[in-house]
Order: structure tokens, then sequence, then C-alpha cells
């Protein structure tokens, strides 16, 4: 942690987030910037993916800001999941249960506060989402 924090002054947040801004939009070298990102989880990068998401008038940004969160997001994060799993783009719904997914694979989350979230998407309208809660809560939940 504290070397990921050392990388993440030495390089800066104008260059940190100048790689969020390549990945979000499908710049040349934006897979190199998210297996940086994803090594560093600088914190202002979270908030700043969130921040695109909920700033961008363009649906790919906006769901690409949401992908690169299941890559770097931490606990915070889950509060921002139901609204993802309401948003109007399928791909930003798709992102929205894959970082839950993340969150407990990652063991990140108190379990209250997960099982909240996973409830949510146990009832989705959608049924991919449902289906994915499922599976998450047959994991946590094994007979």
């Amino acid at each position: 942690m504290v070397a990921q924090r050392a990388l993440a002054e030495i390089l800066g947040e104008t260059e940190l987030k100048a790689a969020v801004d390549a990945y979000v939009a499908g710049d040349r070298g934006a897979d190199t910037a998210r297996s940086v990102l994803m090594l560093i989880r600088p914190s202002f990068t979270i908030d700043y993916c969130h921040e695109i998401y909920l700033s961008s008038q363009d649906e790919d940004e906006k769901s690409m800001a949401v992908n690169l969160l299941k890559a770097i997001g931490d606990a915070r994060v889950l509060a921002w999941i139901p609204l993802y799993l309401s948003d109007a783009n399928a791909a930003v719904r798709a992102w929205g249960i894959g970082i839950l997914e993340e969150l407990y694979y990652r063991d990140e989350v108190e379990s209250e506060a997960y099982e909240a979230v996973l409830r949510l998407a146990l009832a989705h309208p959608e049924n991919y989402i449902r289906e994915a809660a499922v599976a998450l809560q047959t994991e946590m939940y094994p007979k």
C-alpha cells in the first residue's frame, strides 16, 4: 500500500487522471493505462471515474468509466452500484453487477452492506442482473 501511494505521488494526479481519460476514450495505450491504474488504485481516480459517469453526455464514456471502476474500485463504490444498476444504458448496468462481483471476490466490503446491494440486484427487472446476483448469492451461501 505504501508503494502504491508512492507511485501515485510520483506519477501525480494530473497524469493519473489523464490515464483515466485515455482509458475511457479508448485511446492508444488504454489497456496499459488500465493496468497501471489497477496496480496503483489511487482514491482520486476512483472518484474521477464516478464524476465522469455523472457528468458525461456520451454513453460510451459513461460505460467505460464504470467499466474501469470494476478494475480499480474500492469499498466506496458499493454505494454507487444501485445508481449503475438503474441506468438506462445496458452496458452501465452490466458493469454495475460486475463491480458487485469484483468487490465480493476481493473481500473488500462488509457483508451487511454488500448484502443490501445484492438484494437489490436479486430483485432487478433485468434477467441478466438477477442471474448474476443469484450466482453470487449461491457462492456466498453454498448449500
